[in-house]
């Protein structure tokens, strides 16, 4: 399975030549990580899940204290909105599998 990977952005970009140095360093620092990204993508997946398992354990320990009902509102309401956020990313087909 192969993918073609298309940014619009840099696409966009790099047509112009009269760009601004911070430009041109953004962009170099962004086709920098994608070539780490494309040569080491079984490491670049695990930094990955390491970074979102220390912001979840940041996140689940600041509210696993939860004594008032504030902190248990602001506990639920933010798991809504990353279920929420999470669904934007899941295929259709996927989350009709997960709901039944």
């Amino acid at each position: 399975m192969s993918t073609m990977n298309t940014n619009r952005i840099t696409d966009d970009l790099s047509c112009n030549v009269d760009q601004p140095e911070w430009q041109r360093q953004l962009n170099k620092c962004q086709q920098a990580t994608s070539n780490v990204i494309q040569d080491n993508p079984l490491a670049a997946t695990i930094v990955v899940f390491g970074v979102g398992f220390c912001v979840g354990t940041a996140i689940g320990a600041a509210l696993g204290e939860a004594d008032s009902r504030h902190r248990d509102h602001l506990a639920t309401s933010l798991g809504r909105r990353l279920v929420h956020s999470m669904n934007d990313l899941v295929p259709d087909n996927l989350q009709q599998h997960l709901r039944s």
